[in-house]
């Protein structure tokens, strides 16, 4: 293997590499050199790997997929947690032999350094001090190597357990059915990867101080009471009161745990379907309103959180009082039973509370705290992996006589599988290449990939676009147009091979006649003419050049036959359309019901036209192409060290509070150096009054124990001792539980307002940013950093403060008790800050990189939880499980690197430590005859020296893990300084009240581009369009349609030009006031979960009977009265409950409320039936007579009846007119493409008009 990756690649260290993370030396070289990219990182191994930690959950012995099989029969629910413990018990128990080696050798160090101690009582020969100073050396060198891998085992473990039951959540995504789907989120399944997941990287290591704590516990009991006789008892009780208490906390913590998951949940939720909406909250001018629903929301989660960081303000406080008090009293109880404290005896009592001072209250406190949030945690991924599943497809099935595939549907209910592939009426694009999207896991045919380029009409476009097909097209197809994603989508399902079927649900409901036609003839009768196509269509001009004709109406089949039978049968076709004895003529039936054949045409294509001249008219394909931006492929992350200025915006925005802290921390420390510098002068002074005696030691035992029977007045000496003691004790607890409490809520009120301003950023951004950025990479912010912020780095930042002071004040007493410690001190310590900067540079640029890996993890789960029936249709399940898979082991590798970087650093500082012990050691019995040392001051150093090998190793760690976790606080302060859209407040107060009140609407000279450095989409657009009157906007694919509409909201300020709206310059008004003030209607029908009443009123504004007579204007009134909770009905996630024109009805009825006089409609009707297109018309007519409409449309007859059509191309104005006089020159742009829709629909149009 290289010498820088432990297990990940195929090759093994030598067993002293192993060891010593020796292997890890050339990356942090390379590190050093210059900045880590992913190429310098070797891949995972296997045994590493997503895909094996998953099989290991799912089907080692007893786990997860056998507990399922099982409850089948037997009834019994599966248990998640009881097949974790099945997967990684055999692990668990070698961490348990380790725990007991390593915890052995820490309750035997305190008999060294008590006979150490006797030296300087005269009692030992320099010899044996010598022996005992090498053999606390030697303990605390062996102890540096079991700790550190006791840590690193558990460190890897938890990644095991996060990696498996993440990808086991992931395979679970993609069987899901409807109403599983329904009952869950995007949301909740982000958080529960994102943050529920946590929890287990940081159990593992602590969860053996359950069991242990309370051995350790009796071991020490049985020493003391050999010390101490009946005072043992004493120490016993208090150093399992802080447990007790621990162990009484802890289910408040997973209750809390709870309740803030829901929270979180809740505002990941609705964070979620803000950014997949942002388009449409920037159109109505929601961001105040979400803002305020988001902050609501947060606030409920952040009392939560403040709740449980009390919590922890308590256990942090008891984890560093219980070692005082447990002092004070053991020994003030002591004494009163007429003891007499000596150097030896007191040095060793401390030394044995300081051994299990961290294993009783720090490990076996974290421990009940993260069981129990685990336990939840645990709980609810269980409860999502027990949701119902779709039915396993039936493959095979009865043999048919028929050679060729052909579909019978007899008493049909429910869902069939075959060789299908499928386009949607909804295109699905996914974050990745044109091509990838097109080729979607098939592999490359450079003559099939272009044919299908070809006939789905994307030469031009992809030709237009920077990087052609392998420009990336962000999450969910946000650099493409609606055209260009309706074709991308269909030339996927186009691609596939081995397709018998094709399933394709109104494909050319989104693009122009001309491509409409393109498509139709070229792709699907020609490219798919050997294949059945099932269409699924509003364009009703293409029906008779089909075989079959099915007429469905309410879910029930009204007519089915030959284009010929349903037009002389009366059914609802006939009134629609009609035809005459030329086109009948030239039909061609072929024999296989619901197959489409290749018609003939009026003008046959002689071999010289090109395949694009169709019904006489050239489809001249988009020239300037509506591109929105190039999207960043990744996610950009910062170099060098965390700058001052984010720790200082962090921690110093509340000046006064922080100051607080500060002294706090400050008058903490001081108290807790000066308290045990006191029981050592009172120790020191109490064996000189007893040697003053000639008082032997053995004596005093033995008067030691007469006393616990007899106990004797207390001396005034020991009086004078115990109360100034008393006082110092009382004084440092309230320092310390003061210091914790403000701590947590400064922390917790920073992270507050890091949310609140990041919110209010992102809120304030333009289009552009959504449209670069894919939500899981936005998301993660709001969910993986945030969560780090709010619960994780203020733990961090009070053990780093709390260490950090602890080691000075080591550092301070070793040097003032024998000055030639410093002799070591200084070599140390400069090696010291050498290694930190040597580690921190690199260990810094593997955490960014591992939080850049993340992203693309929720991003792919994000996607494919909006794609489920794309890829499952396209049977992807398989090939999209890999894909996260090599996802997560993309992230799995920095984060692998993290934790062996981490335990090369803390082995290396805790060498240093057992170093500093030898020294202090060996030169306090090397100097004993050259200044005078008394047993207090020795006891007191070495005690401080051995807390040194915890507290310098985590002090140094938790200053790393503070400077990783700050990166968190940098990814969000990134959001803090996104360069906001124009200011939504300007010029409001000039402005009447009603504005605008006619609806007038001036253009001069606009200029427009998608973002700055973008191409020019609309090129020196004039025009005036009169109160009330009504626009038809109609264009080719890319011709700047859209682009216009996006002008008038702002939504990116003119390259050029003025728009004004009622004779005021828009571009002087404040964003909120000019999107409010005119109506919208998209695509895309946005609806958000919740209730109906909510979708339709989100920020209850209307009464009831205005959200009634909505209802009826738009014909839903009777829809939703059926309903049994009526407007309180619950929406699944972007409403998917309710049909698209159902949606796009709904959201006509939410523009009907804002009562504006200027409605801009965008292509709204695009995705629904002819029925439904013509209510909607009907009820913009009826509503909207008083208002200027501008309607952007592909289907003409949705325009014919506007005062003016305005015909766009390639972003230019070619004509403005009143259709009929459009219509009546044969050479206009417009009445070309009316004639390229066929001479029955272009008679009916051009009557329709000259009808007005």
């Amino acid at each position: 293997m290289c010498t820088r990756q432990n297990s990940m690649t195929s090759q093994t260290p030598n067993i002293f590499s192993r060891i010593t993370f020796w292997w890890m030396n050339e990356l942090f070289s390379l590190g050093n050199k210059s900045d880590l990219q992913e190429r310098d990182f070797d891949d995972l191994h296997k045994k590493h790997s997503s895909l094996q930690t998953c099989e290991r959950l799912e089907n080692f012995f007893r786990n997860w997929n056998l507990q399922l099989k099982a409850s089948l029969t037997s009834g019994k629910k599966p248990d998640l947690i009881r097949a974790v413990i099945n997967a990684y018990w055999l692990q668990w128990l070698l961490f348990a032999v380790l725990a007991v080696v390593k915890e052995a050798l820490g309750i035997l160090t305190p008999f060294l350094i008590g006979r150490l101690l006797q030296y300087f009582s005269g009692q030992i020969p320099l010899a044996d001090a010598y022996w005992y100073s090498a053999g606390i050396t030697a303990i605390a060198i062996a102890f540096t190597f079991l700790h550190q891998w006791f840590f690193y085992l558990g460190d890897m473990m938890g990644w095991h357990v996060r990696a498996a039951t993440c990808a086991l959540m992931y395979k679970k995504t993609l069987r899901l059915n409807q109403l599983s789907l329904s009952s869950t989120t995007t949301g909740q399944i982000v958080n529960l990867g994102a943050t529920d997941v946590l929890r287990f990287d940081i159990l593992p290591p602590f969860i053996h101080y359950i069991w242990l704590s309370p051995i350790l516990v009796a071991i020490v009991t049985y020493l003391l009471w050999q010390e101490l006789g009946i005072t043992a008892l004493v120490s016993v009780g208090i150093i399992f009161l802080p447990l007790l208490s621990q162990i009484l906390v802890g289910p408040c913590f997973g209750k809390i745990r709870a309740q803030t998951a829901l929270q979180t949940d809740k505002r990941i939720q609705t964070m979620n379907e803000l950014l997949v909406a942002m388009r449409i909250v920037k159109l109505y001018a929601w961001e105040k309103r979400f803002a305020d629903l988001v902050s609501n929301i947060r606030k409920k989660e952040i009392n939560w959180i403040l709740k449980s960081s009390y919590l922890k303000a308590y256990n942090s406080g008891m984890t560093y009082a219980s070692g005082k008090i447990l002092v004070f009293a053991t020994f003030v109880t002591y004494v009163v039973l007429g003891g007499e404290l000596t150097a030896p005896k007191v040095f060793t009592v401390m030394a044995w509370f300081n051994s299990i001072r961290l294993p009783t209250t720090v490990f076996a406190h974290f421990a009940i705290e993260k069981i129990a949030e685990s336990r939840i945690s645990l709980k609810r991924i269980e409860n999502f992996l027990l949701l119902e599943e779709l039915k396993p497809d039936v493959e095979g099935g009865v043999q048919t006589e028929f050679e060729k595939p052909l579909i019978k549907l007899e008493n049909y209910f429910g869902s069939w599988n075959a060789n299908k592939s499928t386009s949607d009426t909804v295109p699905w694009i996914f974050s990745g290449t044109v091509k990838q999207n097109i080729l979607f896991g098939e592999a490359f045919d450079a003559q099939r990939y272009n044919e299908v380029i070809k006939v789905c009409a994307l030469q031009t476009d992809i030709s237009n676009l920077p990087h052609g097909d392998e420009t990336l097209v962000g999450e969910r197809g946000a650099a493409l147009s609606g055209g260009q994603k309706a074709r991308v989508n269909l030339a996927r399902a186009a691609y596939r091979e081995n397709i018998d079927i094709m399933l394709l649900d109104d494909p050319l409901s989104a693009v122009d006649a001309n491509v409409a036609n393109h498509i139709f003839h070229e792709c699907i009768c020609g490219y798919m003419k050997n294949k059945i196509r099932v269409l699924v269509t509003h364009q009703f001009q293409f029906l008779q050049s089909v075989d079959e004709i099915l007429i469905l109406k309410a879910g029930e089949v009204v007519a089915y036959g030959s284009f010929q039978d349903i037009q002389t049968s009366g059914a609802d076709l006939a009134y629609l359309t009609a035809t005459n004895s030329d086109d009948q003529s030239e039909n061609q039936h072929v024999e296989h019901p619901l197959r489409l054949y290749v018609p003939q045409f009026q003008e046959k294509q002689s071999s010289e036209k090109t395949n694009d001249e169709i019904y006489g008219t050239k489809v001249v394909l988009q020239k300037n192409v509506e591109h929105v931006a190039d999207v960043e492929n990744e996610e950009i992350k910062a170099q060098g060290s965390i700058g001052l200025k984010s720790y200082v915006q962090y921690l110093a925005s509340r000046w006064f509070r922080f100051a607080l802290v500060v002294v706090l921390i400050i008058a903490n420390h001081t108290l807790h150096v000066a308290t045990d510098w006191w029981i050592s002068v009172w120790a020191t002074n109490s064996q000189d009054s007893l040697a003053s005696l000639n008082t032997s030691t053995s004596s005093i035992f033995a008067n030691r124990t007469m006393a616990v029977l007899n106990p004797q007045p207390i001396s005034s000496d020991d009086f004078y001792y115990i109360r100034i003691y008393a006082i110092l004790v009382a004084s440092f607890l309230v320092a310390l539980f003061g210091r914790t409490l403000l701590h947590y809520h400064h922390t917790v009120a920073s992270g507050r307002r890091m949310h609140d301003k990041m919110l209010t950023a992102l809120l304030h951004a333009p289009i552009r940013f959504f449209d670069v950025n894919p939500v899981g990479r936005i998301l993660n912010r709001f969910s993986k950093d945030m969560g780090q912020v709010d619960e994780i780095l203020p733990w961090l930042l009070l053990e780093f403060t709390m260490a950090f002071f602890l080691v000075l004040s080591i550092i301070i007493v070793g040097s003032v008790i024998n000055y030639f410690v410093l002799i070591a001190v200084f070599p140390l310590l400069i090696y010291f800050l050498w290694l930190r900067r040597y580690y921190i540079k690199t260990s810094r640029d593997i955490k960014r990189i591992e939080g850049a890996n993340r992203s693309p993890v929720f991003s792919h789960l994000a996607a494919t939880i909006h794609g489920l029936t794309t890829v499952r249709a396209f049977k992807m399940q398989e090939k999209f499980e890999v894909e996260f898979h090599r996802l997560q082991d993309k992230h799995s590798v920095p984060w692998f690197l993290f934790l062996s970087g981490t335990r090369w650093f803390s082995l290396r500082l805790d060498i240093i430590s057992a170093t500093f012990i030898g020294v202090v050691a060996f030169l306090s019995v090397a100097t004993t005859s050259w200044f005078e040392t008394d047993a207090g001051r020795v006891g007191l150093a070495l005690i401080y020296a051995l807390q040194l090998m915890g507290y310098f190793q985590w002090c140094v760690r938790m200053s790393t893990e503070v400077e990783n976790q700050m990166t968190s606080v940098e990814r969000i302060q990134q959001y803090h300084k996104i360069p906001p859209e124009a200011s939504h407040n300007t010029g409001t107060s000039k402005l009447p009240v009603d504005w605008p009140v006619a609806g007038d609407l001036l253009i001069q000279n606009a200029s427009f581009a998608h973002y700055e450095s973008g191409p020019t989409i609309l090129c020196d657009i004039s025009l005036h369009i009169k109160p009330m009157e009504k626009i038809g906007v109609v264009g080719r694919t890319g011709a700047g349609k859209s682009s216009l509409i996006a002008s008038l909201f702002r939504l990116t300020e003119l390259r050029s030009g003025k728009i004004f709206l009622d004779n005021v310059d828009i571009s002087t008004i404040g964003l909120t006031k000019l999107r409010s003030s005119i109506s919208v209607i998209t695509q895309d029908p946005i609806l958000f979960a919740g209730t109906l009443r909510k979708n339709l009123d989100p920020f209850s504004m209307y009464t009831d009977t205005e959200l009634w007579t909505a209802l009826e204007k738009v014909e839903m009134k009777e829809t939703v009265a059926v309903l049994p909770v009526k407007l309180e009905t619950k929406l699944a996630e972007s409403g998917s409950n309710f049909s698209v024109g159902q949606r796009q009805l709904l959201c006509l009825a939410r523009a009907i409320l804002t009562r504006n006089k200027i409605l801009a409609i965008d292509e709204a009707t695009a995705n629904v039936d002819m029925r439904t297109d013509k209510l909607i018309q009907k009820t913009i007519r009826k509503t909207f007579k008083d208002c200027t409409v501008i309607t952007v449309a592909h289907r003409i007859n949705t325009i014919i009846d506007s005062d003016r059509v305005l015909v766009l191309d390639q972003g230019r104005l070619v004509e403005f007119d009143a259709p009929s006089k459009l219509l009546n020159n044969r050479d206009s742009a417009f009445s070309g493409m009316v004639d390229s829709l066929g001479s029955v629909e272009s008679d009916n149009l051009r009557r329709l008009a000259n009808d007005l």
